[in-house]
Formats: C-alpha cells, structure tokens, sequence
C-alpha cells in the first residue's frame, strides 16, 4: 500500500525510517561472497576500521550503493507498484556515511501534474540526511500514481 495518494500537495514532505549503518551491514553488503570463508569479508574501507583509517577515512564507510537502496525502499513504500513501472530518480552523494550513521531518506513534493487519464505525476526533492541533520545525499525524482 502506497503513502501517496493522488492527494498529495506541493510542499508536503515525507520522512522514511531511521536506518542505523552498522559495520556488520556494512560487512554484509561490501564483504564480499560469503563462500570466501575463511577469508570473509574481504578487507576494505566498507568493511575494516584499520583499512578505512589507512585511506583517511576514521572509520569504515558504506558504499553509496548500499543508502541509494535505502532511497529506493523508502519510494516503494511511497508509490508501491507504482514506483516500479516508472519512477526515476536521479542523486549525488555528497557525504561520507560512516559505521553508526542513522541515515533518514526525505522526499518534499515540489512538482505536480495530472495527466488527461486521471494520473498524478509527481516531481520530488530527495535527500538522506544523517543523525546530525545533514544531507548525505540529494537528488530528484518523479513518480506516477494511477
């Protein structure tokens, strides 16, 4: 079931869930096959606290992959079906997300079209902010309720 509706007005924003990166997601999803065993994960600035300080990072961070799927989840809570035969989105990483982040993804409503079917087209503003309210990652999409 979709949060948005035909309904929904410009300037009406949406927030997601809290989503606390921890290096064991972190692992998981930049670690490499499990098959590697013994030598999973593999080491590297997603994965190791001593690899990401050798690059300058002070602790290991998530691959950008790894929050755009927290964008992409959080528009198919908002559109359902919808959002899977036509939503776009395009977005920048701007900041590291590192180990203990709680990143929120946000959408504002900044444009709105109804089509001659009885559609509704929406233009949005996306970000993911950290626990310290600030943008991670921003970007657009739009997405077509029928």
């Amino acid at each position: 079931m979709s949060r948005i509706g035909k309904d929904a007005a410009v300037g009406d924003v949406f927030d997601g869930a809290a989503r606390k990166v921890s290096l064991e997601r972190m692992q998981m999803f930049s670690g490499g096959p499990l098959s590697n065993v013994p030598d999973w994960p593999s080491i590297n600035v997603h994965t190791d606290l001593e690899f990401a300080k050798a690059t300058g990072v002070p602790r290991p961070c998530a691959s950008g992959t790894q929050y755009q799927g927290y964008m992409v989840s959080f528009m198919l809570d908002l559109f359902g079906e919808d959002w899977m035969l036509d939503g776009t989105m395009q977005f920048k990483l701007i900041k590291l997300v590192l180990e203990d982040d709680v990143i929120t993804t946000k959408v504002k409503v900044a444009s709105k079209e109804e089509g001659d079917d009885g559609s509704v087209t929406y233009g949005l503003e996306i970000w993911s902010d950290n626990q310290d309210d600030e943008a991670v990652v921003t970007g657009t999409a739009s997405a077509t309720v029928r």
